[in-house]
């Protein structure tokens, strides 16, 4: 592990969000390289199981966790070549993939097998799956997005394990960078390169309402709530989080929270307390989601690079926040409830090439102190492998 919130840099990266802007839905070629495969790690780590539970925000009981020891497999999968990825809502050795050649995978983790394949848009390395999200209440349903704009509905089989279209057919929606499902299954909600943002019937896949121009720049993430199926946010590079009531006129946010820099993305924790903006170069905040008042904001070391985009979200049933950036090879936790850092860690300490680097993240929502990371070689003379 590396030494507690310290930084550490990489070397410079091409626009590529978790789902963000155009310059970053597909890879472009790096200075001194040729184009070929992305290569792609998958690291999962578990913390200690016995941390003290957040008890008080005066102070916080986790400040002294330590990473254990990182426990690692390796999986050929180097046909998967994935972008984006999703824990199973109630499975948590079941993990949905979005690869660069516009298809699904679901990846058992505990036979190291794929249990059901699908394409989704056009097969061509440009239309990447940047958009995934599992409905809520039917988690065997999940909704996969397309940079092209296509979006499909599939449903995971109990026994085969194979992946069936549903052949609920959305309109297109170009440049498409993020997809989110709300509390009830009812609706979809969709952005990408754009300042706009719909909302799709998911029994219909048509579309319900549109709220046109309401960021100035492009939204990158935009995300339902948790408990609430009327709420949603929306982050764009424009500095700014907005939080909109689908029951309100749509002329204006319930509240607009802003940044220093770019917005990456934004996420609610599970019980809807907090809603969480990471912008440009390690600058995360907390703000609260009851009126968009700042809560925390976490110290972390600045690189000064612009291409340093940073991903945040919870794990522990939202005490927790786990982050990291695209131009570095640390994964940072937090205490949510106080913003002390707890440890900071080398995402794959066993790596094949020095460049690896933060792709993608998330916390486990079932198991206690585990998260996952979906790490990116920039050297093509690699294979991809999927390390958990």
């Amino acid at each position: 592990a590396a030494s507690r919130c310290a930084s550490s840099s990489g070397p410079t990266e091409r626009q590529e969000l978790d789902g963000a802007s155009a310059e970053s839905r597909e890879p472009q070629a790096f200075p001194g390289r040729k184009r070929g495969a992305v290569c792609a790690t998958l690291t999962c780590a578990r913390l200690p199981q016995r941390l003290p539970p957040a008890e008080s925000a005066a102070e916080c009981p986790w400040s002294r966790a330590e990473m254990a020891q990182w426990a690692a497999t390796v999986l050929p999968v180097p046909r998967m070549r994935p972008r984006q990825f999703e824990y199973h809502p109630t499975e948590e050795h079941l993990l949905l993939f979005g690869t660069r050649d516009s298809k699904v995978a679901v990846t058992d983790l505990s036979t190291t097998e794929n249990v059901g394949l699908a394409e989704v848009g056009a097969r061509r390395h440009s239309d990447a799956v940047l958009g995934l999200g599992w409905f809520r209440h039917n988690p065997p349903y999940f909704v996969a997005g397309t940079s092209g704009g296509v979006i499909k509905m599939f449903r995971l089989e109990d026994h085969d394990r194979g992946l069936t279209d549903l052949r609920v057919r959305f309109p297109p929606f170009e440049n498409l960078t993020s997809v989110s499902i709300n509390a009830t299954d009812s609706l979809l909600l969709v952005s990408g390169y754009s300042s706009h943002a719909v909302l799709f019937d998911t029994e219909t896949g048509r579309e319900a309402r549109r709220f046109a121009d309401i960021h100035q720049g492009h939204i990158n993430i935009s995300r339902f709530a948790n408990t609430s199926p009327f709420l949603f946010a929306t982050s764009s590079f424009d500095c700014t989080v907005k939080t909109w009531d689908i029951r309100a006129p749509m002329t204006r946010p319930l509240y607009t929270c802003s940044t220093e820099e770019g917005l990456v993305m934004c996420s609610f924790c599970p019980n809807d307390n907090y809603l969480l903006a990471s912008a440009v170069d390690n600058e995360v905040r907390q703000f609260l989601a009851v009126d968009g008042r700042l809560h925390l904001k976490l110290d972390a070391d600045r690189t000064g690079l612009k291409n340093n985009f940073t991903r945040s979200y919870y794990m522990n049933s939202g005490s927790t926040i786990v982050t990291g950036s695209s131009e570095q090879r640390v994964v940072r936790l937090f205490c949510a409830h106080t913003g002390s850092c707890l440890d900071t860690v080398d995402i794959f300490p066993g790596a094949k090439h020095e460049s690896v680097h933060v792709q993608s993240l998330r916390g486990c929502p079932l198991g206690k102190n585990r998260f996952a990371v979906l790490a990116h070689y920039r050297n093509d003379m690699y294979n991809s492998e999927l390390v958990h």
